[in-house]
Parts: structure tokens; sequence; C-alpha cells
């Protein structure tokens, strides 16, 4: 099965260009880790992700309603996910991408390319 990512999805999104209404582009899991928070008394973990479009890379958080995802291991390094619901705020001169939703296409591919972190301050 061959799938094409979006490229130039990530300078959309890094712009403010991107709404989800007007996009959904198809993307590559580059890295996924847990991250400490400062709400860590909750239990819930947090999940950073980070997503490439072939060129470019973007880091955001995924919501925790999508962690099982993580845990089953169906949504890894290398998951080619397409981004269907995500939030684009600016916290502290940095965007912050909160992924929703991220249905799989491929779940264990190897990573295509890494791609270069997109310009501006990205997470």
């Amino acid at each position: 099965m061959s799938i094409k990512l979006t490229e130039g999805a990530i300078a959309m999104l890094s712009s403010g260009d991107a709404k989800e209404v007007d996009v959904k582009p198809v993307l590559q899991v580059v890295d996924l880790r847990v991250v400490n928070t400062q709400n860590q008394s909750s239990g819930t973990e947090r999940y950073r992700i980070m997503l490439s479009d072939g060129i470019y890379l973007q880091q955001g958080m995924l919501a925790t309603q999508q962690n099982d995802l993580v845990r089953s291991e169906r949504l890894q390094k290398g998951s080619i996910v397409q981004l269907t619901q995500f939030v684009c705020n600016d916290i502290q001169n940095r965007r912050v991408v909160l992924h929703h939703s991220l249905p799989l296409f491929i779940n264990d591919a190897n990573v295509v390319h890494q791609g270069l972190l997109a310009v501006g301050y990205i997470i």
C-alpha cells in the first residue's frame, strides 16, 4: 500500500493558515514519547508527538482521549496518520497543535523522511 504524505502541510500548520475544515493532511509519526506535565497528579499521561510531511517536522500534543492508541501500540513511530481534528494555539511564543483525532492508515511503516524542524517555535 502506497500512501503519499501531504507535503507542505507542516508549513501551513506553523503559519496558522491550516484550519481543520480546510485541510486533512496525511503525515508520518517520527517520534512519540511521554512528557512530564505540571498536572501529573491527575494520573493521565500526556504524549508529545512529532509528525513529518516529508519536508518539515512539527511537534504537538496528543489529546488524552487518544492515549489508548499509544498504549495498544496502534500508534507508534513510523505510523502514517491523517489529522482530522486539531487545534492550533499560540502559547508563550510557540505554536501548540493539539491532535484530537488521528485515523491510522499504516501503523508500523519505516520512517520515510525525518524532515527539518519547521521555522519558528512549534510544539
